[in-house]
């Protein structure tokens, strides 16, 4: 299956950048999310193709968190979040002084770029994707402009302690 990549801008140092500055390198991630995402996606992508997914917290201090939840599509390649278990995931955020942001995911082929289905769906301003076979995780901000999405690559640092 082919992913359409769909409108992508990728993120980038210069000053001229329309991404506000806070946005460029103000989040961060510990390893061992990152790790648990990467062990997750390689056994669900042998296992059949499948997906993980999950939503993502904001914590105040720009920490993001991952909390995984069940992926109810049937189908390989795809993810589907029920609506139930994203409200239980907002009410729960919301207790803990935690913002639910959007959601991740995992892509058993293909890169970590947002495809047509991505850009569509509505669970948040941002999207952490993870290519199993690049071993990569990249986190984008998706706007709406003109009834068009367009996802804005958004940097991240990996913090080893936590």
């Amino acid at each position: 299956m082919t992913r359409n990549l769909g409108p992508v801008q990728k993120a980038s140092a210069s000053p001229l950048d329309r991404e506000p500055r806070r946005l460029q390198a103000a989040f961060r991630i510990s390893k061992r999310d990152l790790r648990r995402l990467r062990d997750r996606s390689i056994r669900a992508q042998g296992r059949d193709q499948s997906e993980v997914c999950g939503v993502v917290l904001l914590q105040r201090s720009g920490y993001l968190h991952l909390v995984f939840l069940q992926n109810q599509s049937d189908s390989p390649l795809q993810f589907e979040i029920s609506q139930s278990d994203m409200r239980k995931e907002r009410q729960r955020a919301s207790a803990h002084d935690l913002r639910l942001i959007g959601t991740f995911h995992s892509h058993p082929i293909g890169y970590a770029i947002p495809g047509a289905t991505d850009l569509s769906l509505r669970h948040g301003r941002f999207q952490l994707i993870y290519d199993v076979c690049g071993r990569r995780a990249r986190l984008w901000r998706i706007t709406r402009r003109n009834g068009s999405a367009i996802a804005h690559e958004i940097a991240f640092t990996v913090d080893s302690g936590r």
